[in-house]
């Protein structure tokens, strides 16, 4: 009973973004409501959403290797030139980049007034700037400000691409980008109970500018 159980809850939690996958591999897929056929659907979900999932991590490590190289390029200018870019070119703001990277305030105020920054910080700056760079090639024409954008979901539920970003989702953010996938797909992928407040890795909290917005819990 229990194992019924589990999977009955795997088939709920799965199912927005399986049955997109099975009606782009099977058109013309029926709605039988026979218990043959409801078995087949839900078999049909878990095979399409391991596949998907095994996909989309073989793109992460494509997207991760390909970000890597460009970001071992960048590194190569200097702190103070990869802050000019990010906050000159790009426009992105002081508290923007600290948050992406990593860091305290304090700490991009002092590499701004010549600290120094740690090889690991460095390359966090260099692959952000990169980041920015690939989203300029998917079409987005202010990456900085898009990143600031709530995306779009579900009345009542609100994030932004900062909050994937800090957590490691860059591929999942650059699908959105590109039109690949809607980022209601996206945060299916990631935590199939997102939208439910209660379960989900994902927690309710007002933002800067007043109005309600998703992020990821601490723990």
């Amino acid at each position: 009973m229990m194992a019924k159980q589990e999977i009955q809850k795997k088939s709920a939690r799965i199912r927005p973004t399986a049955d997109d996958i099975i009606r782009d591999i099977y058109p013309g897929n029926s709605s039988d409501s026979t218990q043959s056929s409801l078995i087949r659907s839900d078999w049909l979900r878990e095979t399409a959403y391991d596949s998907y999932q095994k996909a989309n991590q073989i793109l992460r490590g494509d997207i991760e290797e390909d970000l890597r190289k460009r970001g071992a390029v960048k590194a190569r200018m200097g702190v103070p030139s990869l802050l000019e870019h990010l906050a000159i070119e790009r426009g992105m703001s002081w508290s923007d980049i600290a948050r992406l990277v990593n860091v305290s305030i304090s700490a991009v105020r002092k590499w701004r007034t010549g600290g120094q920054a740690t090889p690991d910080n460095r390359k966090e700056l260099a692959r952000l700037a990169s980041f920015l760079d690939l989203l300029g090639e998917f079409g987005v024409e202010d990456p900085a400000s898009w990143m600031e954008v709530t995306l779009d979901l579900p009345a009542g539920y609100f994030i932004r691409p900062v909050e994937l970003y800090v957590q490691g989702y860059r591929s999942e953010l650059l699908d959105i980008a590109r039109g690949h996938r809607d980022a209601a797909q996206v945060l299916d992928g990631i935590d199939p109970t997102w939208r439910d407040s209660e379960r989900s890795t994902l927690e309710v909290y007002i933002a800067s500018d007043g109005h309600p917005a998703l992020r990821f819990r601490d723990s």
